[in-house]
């Protein structure tokens, strides 16, 4: 376009190479030869390539940075729910064994520590008293008359008159260190005292049926004893001495029932007596 102007101001132009035209005329319309010049548009620096390629890098390894530290994050906050969740599951676990072995020693109508846990703890007393050559006392205990009981009564009844005196043995061990009541059978329970002299032995089952007789006693359900007590040495057999008090079970039962009889041992030989009713 022409123009009369000294000067002419071009819009800024894109990066780039150009060619501009000047053609320019006289009062009476005569022009010159035009003028051409040509020129490049260079672009500002931080429109460059390589400053654009190094940024979209730079935006890139942020990105990926970012990613891979939120990642890291999720895995360890998985990891500690995961390592929370196992902790629990293995506490509820360890619970519940613990709970089935509790079950599985126990007797399901009195409570008491049963046969099976009889058997362990009894092999397991006798084998420790040998080694502290430490006195040992094994009690077996017979609830008399309770087949009559149970038939004159019935089941119910006669169920609780196991618990109670089930309860009653346990009772008396909870008194003494190192003591444990057990159901052996039917009526018949178990006490194992261990570190006891055999004077001590017989008192503890004297207390036993004199406490029976005065707790259930007065219908006939009394206690029988048989006792034996003593330091065992490696040739003894944990059969061998069930045997033998199971033998002065049987003497408390032929000497009139409600009484202690005891395994001729060592300092106890004299402590028979039948308790008084």
């Amino acid at each position: 376009a022409w123009t009369a102007d000294a000067t002419r101001v071009l819009p800024p132009l894109p990066r780039g190479r150009y060619r501009l035209e000047i053609e320019g005329r006289n009062a009476l319309g005569v022009t010159a030869e035009p003028v051409r010049l040509d020129f490049e548009v260079i672009a500002p620096w931080w429109h460059s390539r390589m400053l654009q390629l190094l940024v979209a890098l730079a935006i890139a390894a942020l990105l990926s940075s970012g990613v891979l530290a939120l990642r890291s994050m999720l895995l360890k906050r998985r990891y500690r729910v995961l390592e929370q969740l196992v902790h629990e599951r293995t506490a509820a676990l360890s619970a519940a064994n613990h709970q089935l072995t509790l079950l599985a020693d126990r007797d399901g109508l009195t409570g008491l520590l049963n046969r099976r846990r009889f058997d362990a703890d009894w092999s397991e007393a006798l084998t420790q008293a040998v080694i502290d050559s430490r006195p040992v006392a094994l009690l077996l205990v017979d609830l008399d008359h309770f087949k009559q009981y149970n038939d004159r009564h019935g089941h119910l009844l006669g169920d609780e008159r196991l618990r109670a005196c089930a309860d009653w043995l346990a009772a008396q061990a909870a008194h003494r260190p190192a003591t444990a009541a057990y159901r052996y059978g039917g009526e018949e329970f178990a006490t194992i005292l261990r570190d006891i002299s055999p004077s001590d032995a017989v008192i503890y089952a004297q207390t036993l049926c004199t406490g029976a007789a005065d707790r259930f006693g007065l219908d006939g359900t009394t206690l029988s004893i048989g006792l034996r007590c003593a330091v065992p040495d490696g040739s003894d057999d944990p059969l061998r001495w069930i045997a033998d008090v199971d033998d002065a079970l049987y003497a408390a039962k032929h000497a009139g029932r409600n009484c202690v009889r005891v395994h001729p041992c060592e300092e106890a030989t004299d402590a028979v007596a039948p308790v008084a009713k």
